[in-house]
């Protein structure tokens, strides 16, 4: 994982979609030292899909602190948290829109998917539409550019700062 980010940081990243998550800490050891040695790379990071706090039962690495990481979790279309979607009010900073959306498979075929990772993968395209419009824009901009376009999440909080809503991460696909 280390050699990846590495790879990644000495070829112009400034954004790493990390769509995995497990409960088993010692396997996520070399990722959180890597992440701590860049800084200024953001991390958008699942949050899993277990329907459990990991604020009370973690999971890695969405629950390591670190500042160049932004979990993110699974919502309905309407808002609401899915009901097998992580939360955690100390561990997850966003939830997105994820259950049930049309993506293309590797064979090119349309499939109907869900889930924390395709969240985390739609937070970091938003990032990404984020940062082609201000390339200058350093690390911390960037994540409070991501969490004010956060509003409450339907049945109460969840999360650290909200749901991006639709509208916002359609609007980041035009960029």
């Amino acid at each position: 994982m280390s050699d990846l980010i590495t790879h990644a940081s000495k070829n112009g990243a400034r954004i790493v979609n990390v769509s995995l998550a497990s409960a088993e800490y010692e396997k996520w050891g070399a990722f959180h030292d890597a992440v701590a040695l860049y800084p200024t790379l953001l991390f958008v990071v699942a949050a899993g899909n277990d329907a459990k706090d990991i604020d009370v039962e973690p999971m890695y690495p969405a629950a390591f602190d670190l500042p160049n990481l932004i979990v993110v979790t699974a919502s309905t279309n309407q808002g609401h948290l899915a009901a097998y979607a992580n939360w955690g009010v100390q561990s997850v900073d966003l939830v997105a829109p994820s259950n049930k959306i049309e993506v293309m498979d590797f064979s090119g075929q349309p499939k109907w998917v869900g889930g924390s990772s395709y969240a985390a993968a739609r937070v970091s395209g938003l990032a990404a539409c984020i940062l082609a419009r201000k390339p200058s824009m350093q690390l911390e901009e960037l994540r409070q550019s991501l969490f004010k376009k956060a509003q409450k999440v339907r049945g109460g909080r969840m999360v650290r700062y909200g749901l991006i809503p639709e509208s916002v991460l359609s609007e980041g696909g035009t960029c």
